[in-house]
C-alpha cells in the first residue's frame, strides 16, 4: 500500500525504496521517514533539539543564580534546588532518547517551517507521551475512558481490518484499538520524534525512564517526578509506526478500512473540510472513518469561519460521502498528571462514519453534465446557482468562482492559493462540491 512521497511510485516497505525512481527513504530507530525530503524533516528535529538543550541550560542558570544571590526562605531554596536537578536530568533523558535513534542537536541553519501552533519544540507532546505510557501506575484513567469513548461508537469487539491512525502521537491509543479491534494491521503516523521514538521503544517490551517537570506541582516531592515509561501488555504483532506528513500521506488511495483521527482535525488541518477528502481517498469503499477529540481550534491557525461545531462537522462529512452512523460526546479528563495540581477536562466528541459510494442515477433522473466528470471542462452558471444557500463556507467559496470560463481544476487551483487548501485533495474536493450543488439545485 505505499507510495513514495516523492513520485507517487510503489515502495517496498523494508527498507524503504521507491521502485519508480530508487529514492531511499532513512529510517530512524526502526521507524521510516516517508516524506518528500526526508533529511530536511530531520534537521529540523536536531535543530529543535539544539534549542531545547539551550532553553534548559539558561533556564537552570537562572535558577542556580537566584539560589546563590537571593534571600530565600528554605521550602524555595529547596524547591529551586530540586527544579534545577529535575532539568538537568530532563535534558540528560530526552537527549539519549533521540541519540540512540541516531538524532543529534544541529545549531539552526534554516527556519522553522510553518506548522501547527506549539508544536515547534522538541518536547510539545511531553506530558501526553507520560499521560500514555505512566500515569496509569497511579490511577489516572484517562487512557481508559478514551478508548471505551471510541468503543461505544462501534460495534462490540469490531475486526477493523487494515487501519491507519494520523496524528498517533506516542501511540497508546492507537495501540489500544489495534487489540480491541483486532486489527490486521495498524500504521502509526505522526511527524513529531519525541512520541514516535519513546512509543517504538515501549511497544517493543522495553521501559524508558523520563523525568515530568508539572507546572503546577503538589509538593517539593513532585517538583519533578522520574517515571519508567512501559506498556502492561504485549502489543500484538502487524503495529508499525511511520513518520509522514498528513496532507502527504504515502499510501495508496483505498488502502485502508479503517481510519482514525485522535485529538487531530481541530489542530492540524487548517480547514477540515478541505481534508476530508483526504480521508475519503485512504478509505476502501465501506471502510470506516473514527475521530475523537475536542473541537478546540487554535485561532491564529484556524480561521473564524472553518472553527466547526459538531453539527457542521457531521454535516461537512455527509457532503464528502462519509455518513455519520454514530456520534457522541462525553467529558473527560485530559492531562490531569498525578504530580500537578492542575488538569482539565473536555468536551470530546467521538463518531463513526462510513465511506459511501455515489448512487447511480435511476432510470429517468437527469445525467449528470459532462463538467462534472471532466474536471478539465468550464463550468457554466447552471440553473438553480444565484439562489443556493451553501451548506458551509467551502461550498460558498466554490459558487462564487464559478463564472463560466473556469474549470473544476481552475476552482481548485484559486482555493488552493487563497485558503491553502491541500494540492493533492483541492481537485477532487471541489469535484465533490460541485456534484452536490448541482444535484442541490435540481431538487
Amino acid at each position: 500500500m505505499l507510495q513514495c512521497p516523492r513520485c507517487g511510485g510503489s515502495c517496498s516497505a523494508l527498507p524503504p525504496v521507491c521502485k519508480s525512481c530508487g529514492f531511499g527513504f532513512p529510517t530512524y530507530a526502526g521507524i521510516p521517514v516517508l516524506v518528500a525530503r526526508p533529511h530536511e524533516l530531520v534537521d529540523q528535529w536536531s535543530f529543535r533539539l539544539a534549542e531545547f538543550e539551550a532553553s534548559n541550560d539558561a533556564t537552570r542558570v537562572r535558577i542556580i543564580a537566584d539560589v546563590a544571590t537571593k534571600s530565600l526562605s528554605p521550602g524555595a531554596r529547596a524547591r529551586l534546588e530540586r527544579l534545577a536537578r529535575g532539568l538537568a536530568l530532563q535534558r540528560e533523558r530526552i537527549v539519549a532518547v533521540l541519540g540512540e535513534a541516531g538524532i543529534s542537536a544541529l545549531a539552526r541553519r534554516s527556519p522553522e517551517p510553518e506548522g501547527v501552533p506549539s508544536e515547534g519544540s522538541i518536547t510539545s507532546y511531553l506530558h501526553h507521551v507520560h499521560r500514555d505510557w505512566a500515569w496509569d501506575d497511579e490511577g489516572s484513567i484517562e487512557n481508559r475512558e478514551a478508548l471505551a469513548a471510541v468503543a461505544r461508537v462501534l460495534e462490540p469487539q469490531p475486526q477493523l481490518g487494515a487501519v491507519l491512525v494520523i496524528g498517533a502521537g506516542a501511540c497508546r491509543l492507537a495501540s489500544d484499538l489495534h487489540a480491541y479491534g483486532r486489527a490486521d494491521v495498524t500504521i502509526a503516523v505522526d511527524i513529531n520524534p519525541l512520541p514516535m521514538l519513546v512509543a517504538r521503544r515501549v511497544i517493543a517490551g522495553d521501559s524508558v525512564r523520563l523525568v515530568e517537570l508539572p507546572v503546577a506541582p503538589r509538593d517539593l516531592e513532585h517538583v519533578f517526578v522520574e517515571r519508567s515509561l512501559h506498556a502492561e501488555h504485549v502489543v500484538r504483532d502487524g503495529f508499525v509506526q511511520l513518520f509522514a506528513d498528513a496532507f502527504a500521506l504515502p499510501f495508496a488511495p483505498g488502502s485502508f478500512d479503517t481510519v482514525v483521527t485522535p485529538w487531530f482535525i481541530d489542530q492540524v488541518p487548517r480547514d477540515l473540510a478541505s481534508f476530508l477528502p483526504v480521508i475519503r481517498g485512504l478509505l476502501r469503499p465501506g471502510g470506516r472513518w473514527i475521530n475523537h477529540g475536542p473541537l478546540i481550534y487554535h485561532p491564529s491557525h484556524t480561521e473564524l469561519a472553518a472553527r466547526y461545531g459538531s453539527d457542521e462537522v457531521l454535516a461537512l462529512a455527509k457532503a464528502a460521502g462519509l455518513v455519520v452512523q454514530r456520534s457522541r460526546a462525553d467529558r473527560l479528563p485530559y492531562l490531569q498528571s498525578p504530580a500537578c495540581t492542575r488538569g482539565r477536562a473536555e468536551m470530546v466528541f467521538t463518531f463513526v462514519a462510513a465511506r459511501v459510494e455515489v448512487v447511480e442515477p435511476e432510470l429517468g433522473a437527469p445525467t449528470p453534465p459532462a463538467w462534472i466528470v471532466d474536471r478539465s471542462l468550464s463550468v457554466p452558471r447552471f440553473d438553480g446557482l444565484d439562489g443556493y444557500e451553501p451548506p458551509h463556507p467551502l461550498f460558498g467559496a466554490v459558487v462564487r468562482l464559478i463564472d463560466g470560463e473556469r474549470s473544476t481544476d481552475q476552482i481548485a487551483a484559486v482555493l488552493v492559493r487563497d485558503f491553502h487548501l491541500p494540492v493533492d485533495a483541492a481537485g477532487q474536493g471541489v469535484g465533490s462540491c460541485l456534484a452536490e450543488i448541482w444535484r442541490a439545485t435540481r431538487q
